[in-house]
């Protein structure tokens, strides 16, 4: 069971990202569900981080994604008023 879940978890999110969510993603989907299969993936990845006792870890994973997230926010808004003015 162990080994079924350790080698098909990770295939599975795999699979999904690269379907979903990469730059090169196979299929197209709204911005909206690219954020909420991400923030699934983090907040998951954070959680199970802190469920196994790495607590520090889980905290730099989550403020490494928010800071992320926010700065890609920043860039694009940047980007957008760029593009306003010319």
């Amino acid at each position: 069971m162990r080994l079924g879940l350790g080698i098909g978890v990770p295939l599975a999110a795999a699979i999904v990202w690269g379907l979903f969510v990469a730059p090169k993603a196979r299929l197209a989907v709204p911005s909206a569900v690219r954020l909420i299969i991400e923030v699934a993936f983090f907040g998951l990845a954070t959680l199970g981080l802190a469920a196994i006792g790495r607590p520090y870890l889980a905290a730099a994973l989550g403020i490494a994604y928010l800071l992320h997230r926010v700065l890609l926010f920043a860039a694009d808004r940047s980007v957008r008023a760029g593009r306003q003015e010319s």
